[in-house]
């Protein structure tokens, strides 16, 4: 479907409302004798002639939920009505569309007459590919990703914006073995030395990096090296 209408054979429209319409197509004396002959459908007649002036001169929106208010008839009883007046060639009914809609701009064709542009079809499979893999880059740079994104719209030397998730995690200093192991030391002495309170304890190692002090507490915990007492201070296991 896409491809035809890229070969400006089709068009496809997705977002359709179209509302009800409805106008008289008979004489007067017609309507008139049918109503004798159905007096059920007579309530319908007269609310659409009261309702929605120059309907008998031209297709006028119609609404069928107000039409059922107005006659505390049931929303299916309204449409049976219409499509039996319809039916009876009184009125031309059309009702309420929401349904997507395919337009042929040219002749319509035989399947074995429709002719595709080989070369233009490739080309735009190749650029689709690009903008794939462009996508999957995206998700997998390990740099600035403001940067990549510019990069991909033809600037040649953008400034990483610095506020990216990866800007962010490049600015965090890097824990290398031997300041964990550092650090585990200094955490596992203090608290044995004095009692630290859970609330406190990043005040009492203000001489650590904070970030790097969190990721050495959160190996403490998920290894059950580090917990808070019942009294809330943080004690060292081992």
């Amino acid at each position: 479907m896409q491809v035809l209408g890229q070969e400006d054979l089709l068009s496809l429209n997705e977002q359709v409302f179209k509302p009800a319409t409805a106008y008289f197509i008979c004489e007067r004396e017609s309507l008139r004798s049918f109503e004798k002959d159905h007096p059920e459908l007579e309530p319908l007649i007269k609310i659409l002639l009261r309702t929605y002036s120059g309907i008998y001169d031209q297709p006028v929106s119609i609404h069928e939920r107000l039409l059922g208010s107005l006659l505390k008839w049931p929303l299916e009883q309204i449409m049976k009505g219409l499509n039996q007046l319809h039916r009876h060639q009184l009125i031309e009914y059309a009702p309420q569309k929401q349904e997507p809609e395919i337009y042929f701009n040219q002749p319509r064709r035989k399947a074995t007459d429709v002719q595709i542009d080989q070369n233009a079809y490739r080309f735009r499979k190749e650029q689709f590919i690009k903008r794939v893999k462009a996508m999957l880059g995206y998700l997998s740079v390990n740099g600035c990703r403001s940067t990549f994104i510019a990069r991909y719209f033809g600037e040649a030397s953008p400034s990483d914006c610095g506020i990216c998730d990866q800007c962010l995690r490049n600015k965090q200093p890097k824990l290398s073995a031997e300041d964990f192991r550092n650090i585990y030391k200094t955490v596992k002495e203090r608290t044995h030395q004095q009692s630290i309170p859970a609330v406190s304890l990043f005040d009492h190692f203000t001489d650590i990096h904070a970030d790097q002090l969190r990721k050495v507490i959160d190996f403490m915990q998920a290894e059950n090296k580090l917990r808070v007492d019942l009294e809330g201070f943080v004690r060292v296991e081992g």
